[in-house]
């Protein structure tokens, strides 16, 4: 019953879809939506041109990778935070309308992570393609006002990777640079691969790096992968911006300055953080580092400091979960004990072996166990959006618009013909037939 839901991670950079209940996604998919994004942005997209390119995609999710009948299938979508209304009334048109599916719900993909700890209080840092997001959940409630965004994701590594290596081939031409058959220009497929395998986060104050130069040869390119490279590919995430001085280390403290204080010691001993980057050696550590350091420094965050310098240094200490924090809530406590000094804390990042599954996918597999969660509430309790009060509200909106007099009102977006036939058989252009 439970892998009868749909489970999706429309990510920028990767897509991951599979079954509630499941440990893992079914597939990883490379992601278009970072590039319709942007042409979205620049173009001024409606739900027209978003529906034309969501509804081959959801096809190929659906039908062609999962194998399933989408008018049979729930479906959950892990969606960001900040996300885009067009965007997402486009999504439900070709669920509901091309594809039939019998109900949908959204889930907020930063507070998923979170179910794969086993707890409902954190701070998750979410780090993606080209935005990092922190934002604050207490007791199962996402704290909106503390949702942080900073310009900085893994595309951040892989422009420093590009720069470093090109820059080497520019100074050595010979034995240790960048030699190719198609050019000098890196493919960011290859850099992926490179930030991948070879590259790891070094200490703040770490002089030496015990690290050797790696022949690396992919794809008709031979590159030689310096020390020096493989460490510092990850410094543009921790280093402030000349524009406006923000970075990933500057968003943690916002975000944690702006909760309340009652729960701020809870939130800083449960950093949950995500993404692919993450997963890089050395990555949590460092982020923890550089957080303490700036709260020394800056005066704006001085009151956070009896949170954060629980322990010093660099050491894997920093990724320990705190017992404490291993429940789903801690209560407060009582009255009697409240006089005495607290006991010290500390900026805790929960390490990797306390998750149910790797950073790249926690979103995901937090999807999946929050849907399997759902099949057990009764449907009068049930945040599933059917099919037929979706279909209700949108010929409620129709008439209404019919009777104000705008032409607009009853345009909906067109099927194209090349949609209308996956796998040779004729599946969405009548939408009273199943696939």
């Amino acid at each position: 019953m439970v892998k009868d839901t749909v489970v999706l991670d429309l990510g920028s950079a990767i897509i991951k879809c599979g079954f509630a209940g499941e440990s893992s996604p079914r597939h990883l998919l490379p992601s278009p939506l970072d590039n319709w994004s942007r042409q979205a942005a620049s173009r001024g997209w409606g739900i027209e041109e978003w529906t034309q390119s969501l509804g081959p995609l959801l096809v190929r999710l659906l039908v062609h990778c999962l194998h399933v009948r989408p008018s049979r299938n729930k479906v959950l979508i892990c969606e960001p935070l900040a996300g885009s209304k067009t965007f997402r009334e486009a999504l439900n048109y070709v669920l509901f309308q091309w594809l039939r599916v019998p109900a949908i719900v959204m889930a907020p993909s930063l507070e998923m992570p979170l179910y794969t700890a086993g707890a409902e209080t954190g701070l998750v840092v979410d780090v993606g393609f080209r935005e990092s997001h922190v934002l604050a959940v207490a007791f199962g409630r996402p704290l909106l006002h503390t949702y942080a965004v900073v310009g900085m994701g893994a595309l951040t590594l892989l422009d420093r990777a590009r720069e470093l290596l090109e820059s080497a081939a520019t100074a050595k031409k010979e034995g240790g640079g960048l030699s190719g058959q198609r050019g000098d220009r890196l493919p960011l497929e290859l850099l992926q691969d490179i930030v991948t395998r070879a590259c790891f986060v070094v200490g703040k104050e770490d002089c030496q790096v015990d690290a050797e130069s790696i022949a690396y040869e992919e794809k008709g390119f031979k590159l030689t992968l310096t020390p020096e490279l493989r460490s510092t590919v990850a410094e543009g995430l921790f280093a402030e911006s000349v524009d406006d001085g923000e970075s990933l280390p500057i968003a943690v403290l916002e975000c944690l300055r702006r909760c309340p204080r009652d729960v701020r010691r809870l939130l800083a001993s449960h950093v949950l953080v995500s993404g692919g980057v993450a997963m890089l050696p050395g990555f949590c550590p460092r982020l923890a580092e550089e957080v303490k350091q700036r709260a020394r420094v800056r005066n704006r965050y001085q009151e956070l400091c009896p949170l954060l310098l629980g322990y010093q240094g660099t050491s894997r200490a920093h990724e320990a979960l705190a017992p404490s924090a291993h429940a789903p809530s801690i209560p407060p406590p009582p009255a009697s004990s409240r006089a005495s000094p607290p006991s010290p804390s500390a900026l805790c990042l929960v390490a990797g072996a306390a998750l149910l599954a790797p950073r790249n996918v926690l979103s995901w597999v937090g999807g999946s166990i929050y849907a399997g969660l759902l099949e057990t509430l009764p449907a009068d309790a049930s945040p599933f959006l059917l099919r037929g009060s979706y279909m209700t509200a949108v010929s409620t909106r129709g008439r209404s618009s019919q009777d104000s007099g705008e032409g607009q009102g009853g345009r909906v977006p067109v099927l194209q013909e090349g949609l209308s036939t996956a796998g040779g058989r004729d599946v969405l252009k009548d939408g009273s037939r199943d696939v």
